[in-house]
């Protein structure tokens, strides 16, 4: 395996077992023999033990057990330690000798993420892990956003870290995880340091009795995608499903939106997709900062669940402030959100590959398919009398969309002349959902 080996299991997978217990197994041993459930503390416990030692005994005061995994390289020193760096590398498929080998620490770090992912599958899947945190700096915010991958949504999740701060991408990505930024790093044992992890572990113990899903049909639950240039249209369609005896989750489509409402379905908790802001999509074909990654549009199709795509704000790409526009748009029609929200209007060559990316998509979907067009403009700043009105990128987004599609004429694309918050589009978009939902009952 290289060291820049990145591989993960879905939480879908977690949840079936499927980071199961691997080479661990084989042995014959069981690591997790006299565990009882508790929350998971994983740290690399050479450098935070002593932080573990003291959060520990807050969660534990507090009536709360806790299963400590150390993810360190180095040996741990005197520590309360319930799951051991040796069986992490086992995990990962080696040994600690072999780990601790690597003339490089980045190689080595790589096998301890791989070890603690499966770990925390096999945790979940056993039913002892109640909630997790993660402490530390930059390597242990890595190690915990591995975890923060393969855990179900609901289960209580908190990163205690200096780098919970600025860009937290690649630690949250969708993760329903709550953040404590410790201001001061974790060297040694200090006021302001001692009250985060104290807060920490209060937090926990509040949120483990808490029910994060109700007992929804979840045969009657429709995924949707909203951003604020599509806010009217959401709200509307919202009302229109609540008023036929159908819930929602509505999902913020700036990436983590993206790929929260891909789990959701991947883990059955949804019935039927309304994906009514398609825009992170224009940032991954175009090298946007909201993008939710290639696997967007994957899991309705997969699944075989009804769909109804709409492409709300597929003319904008995202960017922060002004200064994280790449220098290839900088002179192109650009519009300031707020401080920190950049727009860039798609252009029409652009506007194509984004309908053929997403028309790729959908040939490959299962399930029933409709695509809802709305040609009198795509968001609030596409629309007649806006800078960022457009007829010609919409066609191209049109045309580059039917054409991928057009070797599945069961996929019904509607073009209507009317804006995307037009509350007749919405309904006529929303009549066909409750329509798909109709026939599978």
């Amino acid at each position: 395996m290289s060291y820049g080996d990145q591989t993960f299991a879905s939480k879908t997978d977690a949840v079936s077992g499927k980071a199961g217990a691997g080479d661990v197994a084989s042995t014959g041993r069981s690591p997790f023999a006299g565990l009882k459930p508790g929350v998971v503390i994983a740290a690399t416990m050479d450098t935070k033990g002593e932080q573990v030692d003291f959060l520990r005994a807050q969660l534990e005061g507090r009536g709360t057990a806790v299963i400590v995994v150390d993810c360190g390289i180095r040996p741990a020193g005197i520590h309360r330690i319930d799951i051991a760096a040796e069986t992490i590398a086992e995990f990962a498929g080696t040994d600690m000798a072999t780990v601790r080998s690597w003339p490089e620490r980045a190689p080595a770090l790589v096998q301890m993420l791989n070890g603690l992912e499966r770990c925390v599958g096999e945790l979940q899947s056993r039913g002892l892990l109640r909630g997790f945190i993660g402490l530390g700096g930059g390597t242990n915010a890595a190690l915990a956003g591995r975890a923060f991958r393969v855990l179900r949504y609901g289960v209580p999740k908190i990163l205690v870290s200096t780098a919970a701060s600025g860009d937290t991408k690649p630690f949250v990505e969708g993760s329903d995880v709550v953040l404590v930024h410790t201001v001061v790093d974790f060297i040694g044992l200090n006021a302001p340091l001692e009250a985060s992890l104290e807060r920490a572990a209060a937090a926990m113990a509040a949120m483990l009795p808490i029910v994060f899903w109700r007992e929804d049909d979840g045969r009657r639950i429709i995924g949707m995608t909203a951003v604020g240039a599509t806010t009217e249209a959401a709200e509307a369609a919202d009302d229109h499903f609540k008023s036929q005896g159908f819930g929602t989750y509505v999902f913020h489509a700036r990436g983590p939106g993206g790929i929260a409402l891909e789990d959701l379905i991947a883990q059955g908790r949804i019935a039927a997709s309304f994906d009514l802001a398609t825009t992170e999509v224009s940032d991954e074909v175009l090298g946007g900062l909201r993008s939710a990654g290639p696997g967007r549009l994957d899991a309705a199709g997969k699944a075989g669940i009804p769909q109804v795509v709409v492409p709300g704000a597929v003319d904008l790409v995202n960017f922060g402030g002004l200064e994280t526009v790449p220098e290839r748009y900088r002179h192109r029609q650009l519009i300031t959100h707020t401080p920190a929200s950049t727009l860039l209007r798609v252009n029409a060559d652009e506007a194509r590959r984004v309908g053929d990316w997403i028309g790729g998509k959908l040939v490959h979907a299962r399930g029933p398919i409709s695509v809802f067009l709305p040609m009198g403009g795509f968001s609030s700043y596409d629309r007649p009398g806006s800078a960022f009105h457009d007829p010609k990128a919409s066609d191209a987004f049109a045309t580059g969309l039917k054409k991928v599609v057009a070797s599945r004429p069961e996929i019904d694309v509607v073009e209507l002349d009317l804006h995307i918050n037009d509350p007749r589009f919405v309904r006529q978009a929303a009549d066909r959902m409750l329509a798909y939902l109709a026939d599978a009952e």
